[in-house]
């Protein structure tokens, strides 16, 4: 009797480890079907779509989020929503997103690859804060036109939401936002008509390569121009520079900044008045007057045209008021003519720089003119190569633009001839000072800058 109990005694032992081992997989299995805490996703289950940790939505919201999944669903658009707490990053939760859609196989039927899974791993320590990522099948994105950059539009509706502290409301938001595009689709696209569809083929053909060699043109031709600066041309046989004196200051200030310029009439004033040709005079408020004393022995070129302009310019016993300085200013040419000549006559200045200069500036232009065009036909056939042609030619064309404003006249021969010169003194009158056979002060540097105000067509404040 004993005997025969004893594996009765066994068998139901057996069964209740049966029983209870059974039991409790049973319980693991449909804890695997809700909560998404768990290592595994789980199983979908079906009319369900939206899976969260207890805790994280109520029952209002998650009700809610049902009824906005369920109206998306009957637009033909399976969406599922997985919610959980769990530290990761965006990139880990991208492929969560990814995962599940392939794992669960979120799909409206069978073969139709048409689900979207909008996946949120919240932060372990505060829960409305974390990444969301969403991921949509072959099938969405084909019949549906969710490309990726609406899915980035819809996380960015999102994410407004989520940066406030609200990872639920951002998560709905996501939902409303894909109810609208399952159930009107996307903003469709205008289609180019065949004008518009000739111009962006072209854009991308023809004209791309035409973009290609006007830019190499126009970089080639630049190059060639630029490094032609500073040539070296015969030396002329004349006098050299005096060695007591050294070069004038306008001849050093032109060999300086490459050009003959405005300025230096100014310079060459305030080098007569330091030398005791004339004598410059300031007169309230704020301005100049101009007395012509004696006209230099054996002038420079440009200071014999100096003299010409402000005698012609003189009121009565020598003096120059300033109306007459202002009508002085727009009779420069014959002085900037003058010293141009002389230092192209030493080998100083190159003389075709000013050739050189207009074909930068031409070459700029057209390609500025090229540019608008590019892009005007980019905009019609709306094509982004185009842009990217317009920009590339204009940033050449308006470096050509800049090199010929750059550009110098100054050869190697009026470099080296600056660079054994004296250094340039700011004030004109002490580089004068020893022999400076006047007994007229010199002129001050407020004179000096009225005067310049003058000459150059204004008025000193």
């Amino acid at each position: 009797m004993t005997g025969a109990k004893a594996p009765r005694a066994l068998v139901a032992f057996a069964c209740a480890l049966w029983f209870l081992f059974g039991g409790l997989g049973h319980v693991a299995q449909s804890a695997g079907q809700f909560d998404p805490q768990a290592s595994e996703f789980g199983v979908p289950r079906p009319g369900r779509h939206i899976y969260a940790r207890p805790g994280l939505l109520s029952d209002e919201r998650e009700a809610l989020f049902e009824r906005e999944a369920a109206a998306i669903e009957r637009s033909g658009l399976r969406v599922v929503v997985f919610m959980r707490i769990y530290e990761a990053t965006y990139a880990e939760t991208q492929h969560d997103a990814a995962e599940l859609l392939n794992r669960w196989q979120v799909e409206s039927e069978p073969g139709a690859r048409d689900g979207v899974v909008i996946f949120a791993n919240m932060r372990v320590s505060n829960p409305q804060y974390g990444w969301v990522a969403l991921a949509s099948g072959a099938g969405a994105v084909r019949e549906r036109a969710l490309t990726p950059d609406q899915l980035s539009e819809i996380r960015r509706w999102m994410i407004a939401d989520i940066v406030r502290g609200d990872m639920p409301e951002g998560i709905l938001e996501g939902l409303r936002q894909l109810a609208f595009l399952a159930q009107f689709g996307p903003t469709p696209r205008q289609e180019l008509t065949s004008f518009q569809s000739s111009i962006a083929s072209a854009l991308r053909g023809p004209l791309a390569i035409l973009a290609a060699v006007v830019c190499f043109l126009l970089t080639g031709s630049g190059v060639r121009v630029w490094r032609g600066r500073f040539p070296t041309l015969a030396v002329p046989n004349l006098a050299p520079v005096p060695a007591r004196i050294g070069l004038r200051p306008a001849t050093r200030g032109a060999l300086r900044d490459g050009r003959v310029s405005p300025s230096l009439a100014t310079t060459t004033i305030a080098d007569l008045a330091a030398r005791g040709a004339l004598a410059i005079e300031p007169v309230e408020p704020r301005l100049v007057r101009v007395y012509l004393l004696a006209p230099l022995t054996n002038p420079l070129p440009h200071e014999a045209a100096m003299w010409d302009a402000l005698a012609a310019s003189r009121v009565s016993a020598g003096e120059i008021s300033v109306v007459g300085l202002s009508r002085l200013s727009n009779n420069l040419t014959p002085f900037s003519r003058a010293l141009r000549l002389e230092l192209e006559g030493r080998g100083w200045f190159d003389p075709v720089a000013s050739d050189k200069r207009r074909t930068l500036a031409l070459a700029g232009s057209m390609g500025l003119m090229l540019a608008i065009g590019f892009a005007l036909l980019a905009l019609v056939g709306r094509e982004r190569w185009g842009l990217a042609s317009a920009m590339a030619i204009a940033a050449i064309a308006l470096t050509l633009l800049y090199a010929a404003s750059r550009y110098p006249s100054t050869t190697a021969l009026g470099r080296a001839e600056l660079a054994a010169s004296r250094p340039h003194i700011e004030n004109t009158h002490q580089e004068y000072a020893n022999h400076n056979v006047s007994d007229t002060p010199p002129p001050s540097p407020e004179s000096l800058a009225r005067l310049e105000t003058l000459l150059a067509g204004g008025r000193p404040a």
